[in-house]
C-alpha cells in the first residue's frame, strides 16, 4: 500500500515536471518573440523620433516667426500639439515610448488572462494563481506607463 502511495506520488511529480517544463519552454519562446517585437518597436520608434523632432521644430519655427498662430483655446486639439512642442524633444519621446509601451504590454495581458482561464479550466489552482498575479503585474506595469504618457501630472 505505501509503495503504491509511492509511486502515485513519484507519478504526480513526473507529470507537475512535465508541465512546468512545458511552461517554461511556452515562456521561454513567447519570451524570443517579444524580443524581436521589441526590437521592431525600436526601429519605428527611432524613426518616428526623428520625424517628431523635424515637425516640432518647423511649428516652433512658424510661431516664432510669425506665420504659425499658437493655439489659445485649452479645447483646441491643436493646444496640446503645441504644448508637446515646447517640450524637451527627449521628454516628448519618453511619453511616447510609455504609450507604445503601454500598447505592446496589452496582447501580452490578454495573453496571460487566457492562460489562467485555461488553468481554472484544468483544476490547476496554482497554475490559475500564478498567471492571475502575471496579470495583475502587467497591468500595473500598464498603469505606470500610461501615467509616464500623460507626464506624471508635471504639468
Amino acid at each position: 500500500m505505501i509503495v503504491a502511495e509511492i509511486e502515485a506520488l513519484f507519478g504526480l511529480a513526473e507529470r507537475l515536471n512535465r508541465k512546468n517544463r512545458t511552461l517554461v519552454e511556452v515562456a521561454a519562446r513567447t519570451l524570443m518573440a517579444d524580443v524581436g517585437k521589441i526590437n521592431e518597436l525600436r526601429k519605428e520608434r527611432d524613426a518616428l523620433a526623428a520625424l517628431a523632432e523635424e515637425r516640432r521644430k518647423f511649428i516652433v519655427n512658424g510661431v516664432e516667426t510669425g506665420n504659425i498662430r499658437p493655439p489659445w483655446d485649452e479645447d483646441d486639439p491643436a493646444s496640446s500639439v503645441y504644448k508637446d512642442c515646447n517640450l524637451e524633444p527627449s521628454l516628448a519621446v519618453q511619453r511616447r515610448d510609455a504609450r507604445m509601451k503601454t500598447e505592446a504590454l496589452e496582447p501580452l495581458r490578454e495573453k496571460f488572462q487566457r492562460d489562467a482561464g485555461e488553468a481554472e479550466e484544468d483544476g490547476d489552482v496554482t497554475a490559475q494563481l500564478h498567471w492571475l498575479r502575471t496579470v495583475m503585474h502587467v497591468e500595473i506595469l500598464q498603469k505606470e506607463y500610461r501615467k509616464q504618457a500623460e507626464g506624471n501630472g508635471d504639468e
